[in-house]
């Protein structure tokens, strides 16, 4: 059997121990990748809470557009109702001078 001398122990401790040292700077940089994945979730959860906002905002102006629409579409329905009897109101008002002209005179 080879026998072991203290140098070989000695540079066996120095491996163990900067195998050591590898292996903290390994958890720290696992541990801040951690954090890192972490905030992005957060990120994102709150990133979905503002498009959340976002899309309740777009569907209530989108319901204002509908209500405006309507709005506007029963008010060119009365402007055209409106137009409609004085329309035939002014037909009649011809009608009846050039069909009785003898009730004007007197």
């Amino acid at each position: 059997m080879a026998t072991v001398s203290d140098t070989d122990l000695k540079e066996l401790k120095e491996l163990i121990l900067g195998l050591d040292g590898r292996l903290d700077r390994l958890d720290q940089k696992v541990e801040s990748l951690d954090q890192k994945v972490e905030s992005l979730g957060q990120n994102v959860g709150e990133l979905d809470k503002k498009a959340e906002v976002q899309a309740a905002k777009l569907e209530a102006i989108n319901q204002r557009l509908d209500d405006l629409r309507d709005q506007f579409n029963k008010q060119d329905n009365r402007f055209w109702g409106l137009f409609l009897a004085l329309f035939i109101t002014l037909i009649g008002i011809v009608g009846k001078v050039l069909l009785f002209p003898s009730n004007l005179i007197g």
